[in-house]
């Protein structure tokens, strides 16, 4: 073997275990660490929902929810999406993010994800992660 593919083979075989060994010790984030990441998330989603709205003329209405950011509904015209360049996930604790239009501030639209207990309300770790107090 050449010395090019024997170190590709050994970059295979490290990466390999590399991944095999996250697979038995998956890194769970920590508390404040996934309150950083829905907040960040939030943040993202709130973006994107504007880019919508300057394209169209409103915010996505509630019944198409967030996932007209990411494809293109039937007879909206004047989308220039996707906003998103990934699918939506889930909150860092496996719940849907919230979607109210409109949201408590009547000209914008709400976005929240509910936090730990998945749950409104809350405190601590169930404390609500939402657009309009960020």
């Amino acid at each position: 073997m050449m010395r090019s593919q024997l170190k590709i083979v050994a970059a295979i075989v490290f990466l390999a275990a590399l991944t095999f060994l996250a697979f038995l010790h998956p890194a769970t984030p920590a508390p404040r660490k996934r309150v950083f990441i829905a907040k960040a998330m939030v943040a993202v989603l709130m973006e994107a929902a504007d880019a919508y709205r300057r394209d169209i003329g409103e915010y996505p209405p509630e019944e198409m929810g967030l996932r007209v950011l990411r494809f293109q509904p039937r007879g909206v015209e004047g989308w220039k999406g996707p906003y998103l360049t990934n699918n939506i996930r889930l909150d860092p604790w496996g719940h849907p993010f919230i979607y109210k239009f409109p949201g408590p501030h009547p000209d914008e639209p709400g976005i929240a994800s509910l936090g730990a207990d998945g749950r409104p309300g809350g405190e601590g770790n169930d404390s609500d992660i939402v657009s309009w107090k960020q």
